[in-house]
């Protein structure tokens, strides 16, 4: 049906090969159908026109949401994420449910989101949304209701309540749409699995197949089979960070026989002002370098909201729990329609400074909780797997030639980029060498002025680099030339720094946190700023580091800067970085 609007709905551009191609589907002899099925809930419930109804908020709003209880989402931008899905833009809803009076009640309805447009015939503007139903009159129509379905003609009836959903027109891919369904069920429910609070089946009907079972039962196997056959069907990359953290969430709550002796898992209720206690689980274990160092928050019915990065020495995934009604729907409140992010802008401005404040209160808390559990200590301690990845340790007998053989050329028997890997499993004692060269380039800024000599000699260029604003400087060559090094000089280059050697490797278990090994060739004292090379030019911005854990030494660090470090030669200095995103970099002394 059609209703008379006064809204208005901007075009995207593709409207005319959104409408042909929907067309051409619905010609066809067969259309793809999603098709979600609930049982054991109340079911899409409400009046016709009760306007605080689940009924009303899913079919009819136009962006009403509103809570439907402590134990359920928001309706109103469920519809949204369905439509997404579809390359009609339409789904339908059949629902069993109990009226006020205990009485059961069917339903069918659905919408259909289309661009706004001139009806030809009549000539006023459609509505964006159509919806499925039957018309009243110019400004009413209902949906179908319990008679009215009997000569309907749906593949499935339903003899106890809940929920069938039907995305028309599924947009998916035929090899794969199965595992990204059963990746956003187990990143979004494991825990809800896990206490037996719901379960899923996922079948296709074309072969009469069932594809995946998951309930509280099989999750820790199953959840290996869908790794493998992730990494197989699909590649290595779809099985991303986010999964890969689902694996040390799993531990959280398993089977404590299933743990190793080299783990530990406590759980902490945490008194949060206003909302009461939440439950906070972390588990740890030095030895497994596939836990990812996150947490993550959930709330009622056991769904998880988001993901938190937190490094430590130690390896550690953990969960928390926050599960009061007054809890509850603080969380609700912050959340985005996909679930996925929690603003402060998403909340009512009646409660929005409130529950906000609550909110830091909670990730205060839970970080605070982590840190306890890696004791402080003024002593050296290895980052966990280090001494493995990066080879070099003190150097007794080193060439301090390396840095300025071959006009600032690395000399070809130096070992310097060779990246070892990390072995899990079997092999998790060894490390292999991928010989694929990853130099880090350490460079110094000096005073230079005019001269017979560059000062040092460097990377071949007679452009200007850009050590960082204010002042551009001149940068060196491999020949002589007008600059020299000098410390009465007005001008500043960058040249091959001969002082530190370093060594980086991406951790390749942990997204996007890096190993740092920074080794002195010389006895040194001074600042070493962190930054990434942009350009031929060798010039640099700071690295937007996030998150740093130092452990055998204390030094002091100021944003991508470390401050005053003091060492002695063959001396050597551990860090590990996080970063905001995957980058490849240089690092430099400027």
């Amino acid at each position: 049906t059609k209703q008379n609007s006064k809204n208005t709905t901007l075009s995207n551009g593709n409207e005319i090969e959104e409408l042909q191609n929907a067309k051409e589907l619905l010609e066809s002899d067969t259309i793809p159908v999603l098709i979600i099925r609930d049982f054991s809930t109340q079911g899409v419930k409400g009046e016709e026109y009760e306007e605080l109804s689940p009924y009303y908020r899913l079919i009819k709003s136009g962006g009403i949401s509103a809570d439907q209880g402590s134990n359920a989402g928001r309706y109103g931008h469920g519809q949204n994420a369905l439509i997404a899905k579809s390359r009609v833009k339409a789904f339908t809803v059949y629902s069993q449910f109990e009226d006020n009076n205990q009485n059961k009640q069917t339903l069918f309805a659905g919408n259909s989101v289309l661009c706004t447009h001139f009806d030809p015939d009549s000539n006023y503007k459609t509505q964006h949304t159509g919806f499925i139903g039957k018309v009243k009159d110019e400004e009413r129509w209902e949906s179908y209701r319990n008679k009215d379905l009997d000569n309907f003609d749906l593949p499935y009836y339903r003899d106890e309540n809940g929920t069938d959903i039907y995305i028309w027109g599924f947009s998916y891919e035929k090899s794969k749409w199965d595992l990204f369904l059963a990746m956003g069920l187990i990143k979004g429910f494991f825990q809800a699995i896990r206490e037996k609070k719901i379960n899923f089946k996922i079948y296709d009907d074309n072969s009469n197949k069932l594809l995946h079972d998951i309930h509280h039962q099989n999750l820790d196997n199953y959840f290996k089979t869908l790794e493998n056959e992730v990494k197989t069907r699909m590649d290595k990359r779809s099985w991303n960070s986010e999964m890969q953290s689902i694996k040390g969430f799993l531990k959280c709550t398993c089977d404590e026989n299933m743990l190793p002796s080299s783990s530990l898992r406590r759980t902490f209720f945490i008194e949060i002002d206003q909302i009461g206690k939440i439950e906070l689980i972390i588990y740890q274990d030095k030895k497994d370098y596939e836990l990812t160092k996150n947490w993550c928050i959930m709330r009622q019915p056991l769904m998880k909201i988001k993901n938190y990065k937190k490094s430590l020495g130690i390896p550690f995934n953990a969960i928390c729990k926050v599960m009061s009604e007054q809890g509850n729907e603080v969380i609700k409140s912050l959340e985005d329609p996909t679930h996925l992010k929690l603003k402060r802008a998403y909340c009512n401005e009646h409660d929005r400074e409130k529950n906000w404040k609550i909110y830091l209160n909670i990730v205060s808390k839970v970080k605070e909780q982590i840190d306890s559990i890696e004791p402080k200590s003024d002593q050296s301690e290895d980052i966990p797997g280090l001494s493995n990845l990066i080879p070099d340790g003190p150097i007794d007998n080193f060439d301090e030639s390396f840095a300025n053989s071959g006009h600032g050329a690395i000399n070809e028997n130096e070992e310097e980029g060779i990246i070892p890997s990390i072995k899990i499993g079997e092999n998790s004692g060894n490390t292999s060498s991928n010989n694929n060269l990853s130099i880090s380039t350490t460079k110094v800024r000096v005073t230079v002025s005019e001269g017979t000599t560059s000062g040092a000699e460097g990377i071949k260029t007679n452009k200007h680099v850009n050590p960082g604003p204010p002042n551009p400087g001149p940068g060196p060559g491999a020949e002589e030339g007008k600059y020299k090094e000098d410390p009465s000089g007005s001008k500043k280059a960058l040249i091959n720094n001969e002082d530190i050697k370093i060594r980086f490797l991406r951790n390749p278990k942990i997204s996007n946190s890096y190993l740092l090994r920074i080794i002195a060739l010389k006895n040194i004292k001074g600042d070493i700023n962190l930054g990434m090379v942009v350009n031929i030019d060798n010039s640099c911005i700071p690295l937007p580091i996030v998150e740093k854990i130092e452990k055998n030494k204390k030094v002091q660090w100021e944003k991508n800067k470390i401050k005053n470090i003091q060492m002695q030669k063959n001396d050597y200095y551990d860090c590990e970085i996080s970063l905001p995103e995957s980058a490849d970099f240089a690092i430099s002394t400027i």
